[in-house]
């Protein structure tokens, strides 16, 4: 297992994570939920690289990106927070980022969806596993 130190200067880029994590993640998932998904990690990948930080996933600051994503409905926010909870759990569990990192994100969703308690219960649900994995890699 990679130190919590080398995990947090390695990149990843987008399509590579996109791709795995609908693997691993949610394979059962049908055609057009991958693609939804999918998206929204190509959009928060170029939302990295549009400010400098390229593959850096520790830097991700998920208010700024959901404040700028064209969202068209309510229903399409919250999709795109429960992907964003879904991946940073994956990537904080898995290892690819540091666990504080995905800590931090993972807060930060949670209080975006203060009036969803779908969201919430995921972000917590998450917290638990990246703390979790934290814990016995510590």
């Amino acid at each position: 297992m990679p130190s919590q130190q080398a995990t947090t200067r390695r990149r990843y880029f987008a399509m590579d994570l996109a791709t795995e994590f609908v693997r691993s993640f949610h394979p059962d998932a049908d055609d057009q939920e991958q693609e939804r998904i999918q998206t929204t990690i190509l959009c928060a990948g170029q939302h990295l690289a549009d400010r400098g930080a390229a593959g850096e996933w520790n830097r991700f600051e998920p208010a700024a990106f959901v404040d700028e994503m064209p969202v068209q409905s309510d229903l399409e926010r919250l999709e795109i927070c429960v992907d964003l909870a879904g991946l940073f759990s994956w990537l904080g569990t898995e290892g690819l980022i540091a666990p504080s990192a995905a800590t931090r994100v993972l807060q930060g969703l949670r209080a975006m969806g203060r009036a969803e308690p779908t969201l919430q219960n995921l972000c917590d649900a998450g917290l638990l596993l990246v703390s979790t994995f934290a814990e016995s890699d510590g």
